[in-house]
């Protein structure tokens, strides 16, 4: 668990895209000095990951799921919920779905021409998960919406579309 946190909260977050939100690395001594750093550390690197870009290991999967599976035998237990259960389980897979298959995405050049142009849900949030980066206690929710429950919202300033 504490890889997981550790690979997107300081390797992606304060380790990489230090140059443009849409640079990882600006070169691969770059890369290769991060991955020195890494392997001192945990013993390998953190390639498969993309450097906290996106989830691929169990223990980043459980980081998601941990809580829906904390929260869920709670729930069917407290609203008598059996068959229900599943209504609230697949809406809570979400984020994990977005961090794996979208959020790689955002940090691509968005060109007309690239499904990611033309799928009006990552237009709709891609701008303002840039502002994340700016602020990483604000728009770090992938599932819309989600930053505004949370109180985390943070809007984009008029004239930077």
């Amino acid at each position: 668990m504490y890889n997981g946190y550790y690979s997107h909260h300081v390797v992606y977050h304060k380790l990489t895209f230090q140059t443009a939100y849409t640079i990882q690395f600006d070169s691969k001594e770059e890369q290769e000095k991060l991955d020195r750093f890494l392997i001192k550390i945990f013993g390998k690197t953190d390639s498969k990951q993309a450097y906290g870009l996106t989830v691929n290991s169990i223990y980043e999967y459980m980081m998601f799921l941990l809580p829906a599976l904390v929260l869920l035998p709670i729930l069917a237990f407290f609203l008598d919920l059996s068959e229900e259960l599943l209504v609230f389980a697949l809406p809570l897979t979400f984020p994990l779905l977005l961090s794996k298959y979208i959020h790689p995405v955002l940090h691509d050049e968005l060109e007309e021409k690239s499904w990611g142009y033309n799928n009006w849900y990552v237009r709709l949030i891609y701008k303002t998960h840039y502002i994340h980066h700016l602020d990483d206690g604000k728009n770090f929710n992938l599932l819309w919406g989600g930053d505004w429950l949370m109180g985390t919202y943070l809007s984009i300033p008029k004239g930077s579309d």
